[in-house]
């Protein structure tokens, strides 16, 4: 690896994305087994899965950014872009309602604002974009 310094944001977004993955990883044993105990056997196992799956993705990613992985940046700007269009998507199915609740702030505006972030020129050069 090449010796390049690391941008401070990269950083706490690695970090984002790693404490992502460990909460996303114990909210898929701890819903897998409440689902099971009411007795949603296959959705509690799919939902596990899935749930797995995302965990282990922002991990990789959170590791990703420590190590300067170019592949990463632009997983992280498709997820950005995912993330407000979903968001934006479920806040027009509820009626537009509630524009400053915690949700639309955590779906919509950080990541818009971490994908502005990816496109920094330094970002970039760190990525090897």
């Amino acid at each position: 690896m090449k010796n390049k310094s690391r941008p401070l944001g990269v950083t706490i977004i690695g970090i984002l994305y790693i404490l992502g993955g460990l909460i996303t990883l114990s909210r898929s044993i701890v819903g897998s087994a409440i689902m099971d105990f009411v007795g949603l056997g296959p959705i509690s196992t799919i939902f596990g899965i899935a749930a797995t799956i995302l965990g282990i993705i922002s991990l990789v990613l959170g590791v990703g950014c420590f190590m300067g992985w170019g592949w990463v940046w632009t997983f992280a700007v498709i997820v950005s872009i995912l993330n407000i269009i979903m968001s934006i998507g479920g806040w027009a199915i509820s009626g537009f309602s509630g524009i400053v609740e915690p949700p639309l702030v955590i779906g919509v505006i950080i990541p818009a604002i971490i994908l502005w972030y990816l496109f920094q020129e330094n970002v970039k050069r760190y990525f090897g974009k």
